[in-house]
């Protein structure tokens, strides 16, 4: 994931999803919700960089719901405002 987020921050969006999908697959595997809940907002992150605005919205409403069943305001906040 960390790679991902170094790509994305570099600028280098289509070299970030790879990763980032990748290890997000690791994490479900993992059962580990938090961080299944912060990827999928890096990967609408990284959709929305690249004006793919369906699929940025896809993976924040995806993040969403799991931040509502985990009752973690935090990430509700991050992801309402990116949606937003």
């Amino acid at each position: 994931a960390d790679i991902g987020r170094v790509e994305m921050l570099r600028g280098n969006y289509d070299l970030s999803l790879e990763p980032l999908k990748t290890s997000l697959n690791i994490f479900k595997e993992l059962k580990d919700e938090q961080w299944i809940a912060t990827i999928y907002i890096e990967i609408g992150n990284v959709y929305w960089y690249l004006n793919d605005y369906e699929n940025s919205k896809k993976n924040y409403e995806e993040s969403l719901e799991m931040t509502y069943l985990m009752n973690r305001d935090h990430f509700i906040a991050a992801n309402l405002t990116n949606l937003g």
